[in-house]
């Protein structure tokens, strides 16, 4: 993560491909 974002969801797991 590059800076916490109101909008991430901690819950949701996310992979770094989806994140780039």
């Amino acid at each position: 993560m590059l800076t916490p974002n109101k909008n991430f969801n901690p819950n949701r797991n996310i992979s770094r491909a989806e994140l780039l």
